[in-house]
């Protein structure tokens, strides 16, 4: 099992939290740079070559070793999987990615759209009320 929130690169520690990746000096711990991969959270980084790729809520990043942003991707909705399936896959010349209605993304290592699967999840499923309650919500206090 790896660790996908800490990367040592070199000299540096590249690590992750909430929605920045940060670059550390080792042993001493000095930021060389921060950088803010999506709006809301980061949920891994992963080395690529000489550069990063980030999961993230709302979108994919890559940045270089500088922590320049070199492109983000994002989806309908959010890279979370409710089905118990991966959200977030890298293969050799493609990242898969599955988006919380389902829909199913392949993208290159250059930020490009190879294929894109919508999900008919909710076209199929008739809209339903989840919970009925059995006295108005404002009686409940």
């Amino acid at each position: 099992m790896t660790d996908d929130s800490v990367i040592l690169d070199n000299n540096n520690l590249i690590t992750r939290c909430c929605n920045t990746v940060f670059s550390l000096t080792l042993p001493d711990l000095q930021l060389n740079w921060m950088t803010e991969v999506d709006w809301a959270t980061c949920f891994s980084i992963h080395k690529y070559q000489n550069d990063f790729i980030t999961h993230g809520e709302t979108s994919i990043t890559r940045i270089d070793r500088n922590g320049k942003i070199l492109w983000n991707y994002g989806g309908a909705d959010i890279f979370v999987s409710i089905g118990g399936e991966s959200s977030f896959d890298m293969y050799d010349y493609h990242i898969a990615l599955r988006d919380f209605n389902g829909s199913i993304y392949k993208i290159d290592y250059a930020g490009k759209t190879i294929n894109y699967v919508e999900s008919d999840y909710y076209k199929q499923k008739p809209a339903t009320v989840l919970l009925k309650l059995e006295k108005p919500w404002w009686k409940f206090w």
